[in-house]
């Protein structure tokens, strides 16, 4: 499967947090994922995000159960950063194993 999403105009595409969330967590449900292997994995489709890997339906329950347990731990307010979008930052690329979402509170 190949991903092309960027554009000459708009260089980002549209992300759905939510989504992307619950596929980022639904990729680490396998026991054998590790870093490096989602990195390579990654860096095989270099425009993909993980909703491009997992089902829709998968990644609405896992954004279902991460929500709540984040709830559950009264954690209400959080931020998430997506590869690929604005907000993410390129230094986020420079470990081995580079993470394609990360969850953050604050500034």
């Amino acid at each position: 499967m190949s991903v092309e999403r960027k554009s000459k105009i708009f260089p980002f595409w549209s992300i759905s947090p939510y989504k992307e969330i619950g596929a980022y967590e639904s990729l680490w449900s396998n026991p054998k994922t590790t870093f490096r292997l989602l990195a390579k994995h990654f860096a095989q489709q270099p425009e993909s995000k993980p909703s491009d890997f997992v089902p829709e339906d998968q990644a609405q329950t896992c954004a279902q159960t991460v929500t709540k347990r984040f709830k559950n731990a009264g954690i209400e307010r959080f931020g998430i950063m997506v590869h690929g979008s604005h907000e993410y930052s390129r230094t986020l690329r420079d470990p081995d194993y580079p993470v394609e979402c990360i969850y953050y509170q604050g500034w």
